[in-house]
């Protein structure tokens, strides 16, 4: 029986807390994160209420991992709750680009993580355990993946310079753990994910076992990633794909009827990807910075119409 001395918010179920907290994160801003901090400060029931939606979802927390990474190294109770994860991150020093007047301790980080790498079996010598050293923030943001059992969704932009149209790496796996090879931890994330979002650079990744993939987002594509594809079940993520959204960059290169046909037809990208049942097709195609075509819900395509869309996209332009 609940105490009557109690205030009253306190005799209310969790269930109801919980979802008066998700309204306070519903706006995706600073201003969110800081009342429900402030409701976590409250007492000590409402702050477990207040972190179950503080850290469930970690999507808006695209530009700086580190804070998050520190928390969750002192904290490992706390990744237990993380769903959803944004990650924004360059292939330097995780403090570059920061102000200088950042006090934050990155030395004390990094040790954190490295102490992290040995509890996992990775040593001096391994080139993971020499990026974190470093304090690469990619490398970082690696260990970071390695610690949320539960996460569903996620978004993951690594980049190797941090200015000009295609600033993307094209080998996030060497990126975030020093080698193509996936850290166990990391080859049950991916397993588990039913969201994932990614620049086309990265499409490397979906090399990986994404059993579980129900949605996938591949931005930023151009002509170039298109011709690396290696046929038809090479990205085999595809039997339980429902949702697919591409964004296509046309720009710089002339492409004529004989250039599309022969090189440029997205049922190359759909053969590869083996997803022949999609329920929800989006396509977004820029030409010189303009959007030239966009289709949105599309049910029921097979190849063939995916390749008329491109081509009528780009006979637009």
């Amino acid at each position: 029986m609940a105490d009557p001395r109690e205030p009253a918010i306190y005799r209310l179920p969790n269930e109801l807390l919980l979802k008066i907290a998700s309204l306070l994160r519903a706006p995706q801003s600073r201003a969110a994160r800081l009342d429900l901090t402030s409701l976590s400060l409250v007492a000590k029931r409402l702050r477990q209420i207040a972190e179950d939606s503080l850290y469930r979802d970690l999507s808006h927390e695209r530009l700086h991992i580190a804070p998050i990474l520190r928390t969750l190294l002192s904290r490992p109770e706390l990744a237990l709750k993380v769903v959803s994860l944004g990650v924004l991150v360059l292939r330097k020093h995780a403090s570059f680009g920061r102000a200088s007047t950042t006090s934050f301790d990155y030395e004390a980080l990094g040790d954190a993580c490295l102490a992290k790498l040995e509890e996992m079996g990775y040593g001096s010598k391994h080139p993971w355990y020499k990026a974190v050293e470093a304090r690469i923030g990619s490398a970082l943001a690696g260990v970071l993946l390695t610690m949320l059992p539960r996460l569903r969704n996620l978004s993951m932009h690594i980049l190797d310079v941090c200015f000009g149209s295609m600033p993307y790496t094209s080998d996030p796996a060497i990126s975030l753990f020093g080698t193509e090879n996936l850290p166990s931890p990391a080859v049950a994330l991916f397993n588990s994910l039913t969201h994932l979002s990614i620049p086309a650079a990265h499409i490397s990744m979906l090399t990986s076992d994404l059993q579980d993939l129900r949605s996938l987002v591949i931005t930023d594509m151009i002509f170039d990633h298109m011709g690396r594809l290696q046929g038809p079940g090479t990205l085999p993520i595809g039997p339980r794909l429902t949702t697919l959204m591409l964004t296509i960059h046309l720009m710089a290169v002339a492409f004529t009827p004989a250039v599309v046909n022969g090189h440029f037809r997205l049922e190359y990208l759909i053969e590869a990807l083996g997803c022949y049942s999609l329920e929800t097709f989006h396509l977004t195609i820029f030409a010189d910075g303009m959007v030239e075509w966009n289709v949105n819900s599309v049910y029921g395509l097979n190849s063939s119409i995916f390749s008329q869309i491109c081509l009528v996209s780009m006979n637009r332009s």
